[in-house]
């Protein structure tokens, strides 16, 4: 990848400030905060500007708070809306289009185009359309992540990637306002948490030589035809990973037969000839849309939520799940007009 250079102008530009401001508010306008910013956008653009071109900007503590996310309790971290959510977003919009074309093309989550989908299809294909090369799994997942992350080798590869000293001031900066790895809730730790371990995922592809291999931020399976140089493989990524990367591999790795049994991957179990939801997803998915159905009102959050379930379903043989915890509980069709309506009422503010 060639070096990145003369974005810094662009990072600064008040238009790509504004635009930081908009995108930084989505979901978030309700907020007398953020409606303050809003209402005088100029202004507050300005002294974002100022504060980036002086390089007076420091970061501001963090806002911790405990959530549920698929079960597991999550501590993440929550960065003030002004000045640190729009800065996130005034320094990722210029260079998202150079960052997502250096990533490996199976580098998945949390990037627009490189979701949860786009792995879901790619998996599909490969077992349904390569049998031979899809024999075996390896399947592994990272532990803690984002914690993990090593702030100076993720810096030294940024060094590496971007000539302006001004930029990798503003990505050192926020890299830094943490104190071990990458917060979890930050806008910028998505991107860095992919690009961390781009060039080990070129690495596995291009010097390993692997017939398939996908990552979706921490979980990692590749596929091969043979048991033995799977394993073989397996050794030289857990060295790779441990020794360059500074994270550890949890110790419920699996190499098996993938006839034998589904790979447990993105929420789904892949099988060669089908698709099946994971069980602890449907019955995530069932309790919401069983409270959703017992409200007197649905709202736009709750359609969002059960549309995108609807999302995740068509990626799998869903027949059986759809009749039984979704068609008695709520209807398709009125999920679809208030999802029209919001968008109509959006459209005409």
């Amino acid at each position: 990848m060639r070096k990145i250079k003369h974005v810094w102008k662009q990072i600064t530009d008040l238009e790509n400030i504004r635009t930081a401001i908009m995108r930084a508010s989505d979901k978030k306008k309700h907020r007398k905060a953020v409606q303050r910013i809003l209402e005088n956008i100029d202004f507050y653009a300005l002294k974002i500007q100022k504060m980036l071109i002086d390089q007076t900007y420091i970061p501001s503590p963090y806002i911790s708070a405990t959530i549920m996310d698929g079960g597991k309790e999550r501590l993440i971290h929550k960065p003030r809306f002004y000045p640190d959510q729009i800065i996130h977003w005034a320094l990722v919009l210029p260079l998202q289009e150079m960052w997502g074309k250096s990533l490996y093309p199976f580098s998945c989550g949390s990037i627009p185009g490189r979701g949860l989908h786009m792995g879901a299809v790619a998996v599909k294909r490969w077992l349904n359309n390569d049998r031979k090369n899809t024999k075996y799994c390896y399947k592994i997942d990272i532990s803690k992540y984002y914690p993990s992350i090593d702030q100076d080798v993720l810096i030294n590869q940024f060094r590496k990637q971007i000539h302006e000293p001004e930029v990798l001031w503003l990505i050192e900066s926020i890299i830094r306002s943490h104190d071990k790895g990458l917060p979890i809730g930050n806008f910028t730790s998505q991107w860095f948490a992919n690009l961390y371990l781009k060039n080990f995922d070129w690495w596995v592809k291009q010097e390993l030589q692997v017939p398939y291999y996908i990552r979706y931020i921490d979980d990692i399976v590749v596929f091969h035809r043979n048991k033995k140089e799977l394993h073989k493989i397996r050794k030289q990524i857990e060295i790779k990973l441990k020794d360059d990367y500074h994270v550890k591999i949890k110790n419920n790795w699996q190499v098996f037969r993938t006839d034998s049994r589904g790979v447990d991957f993105l929420g789904f179990r892949f099988y060669h000839y089908k698709t099946i939801i994971r069980k602890s997803t449907c019955h995530r998915m069932a309790r919401r849309i069983k409270g959703v159905s017992k409200k007197p009102d649905i709202s736009l959050t709750d359609a969002s939520a059960v549309m995108s379930y609807m999302g995740i379903t068509s990626h799998c043989n869903s027949k059986n799940f759809i009749n039984r915890y979704v068609v008695p509980f709520v209807s398709i069709k009125k999920l679809k007009e208030i999802h029209r309506e919001s968008s109509t009422i959006i459209a005409s503010a």
